[in-house]
């Protein structure tokens, strides 16, 4: 629902650095859904270590995209 992914991004942001992580949204089959993303990162070295934290604490499904 959009108050869990605006929950867990507020989570996010608290642990990690203020308005790093946002909500987005795609439907998909008439369905809404919400991704909370994290970004822009300038370098993959600060990905690495920020996908590391976050599984750590519990964030099992962060992955890294580079546009």
């Amino acid at each position: 629902s959009s108050n869990n992914a605006y929950n867990l991004k507020n989570r996010v942001n608290a642990m990690i650095q203020p308005n790093l992580a946002n909500v987005s949204t795609t439907q998909k089959n008439q369905q809404q859904y919400y991704r909370v993303r994290i970004g822009p990162i300038n370098t993959v070295e600060y990905a690495d270590e920020l996908s590391q934290t976050l599984n750590q604490k519990g964030f099992g499904q962060a992955r890294i995209v580079i546009d």
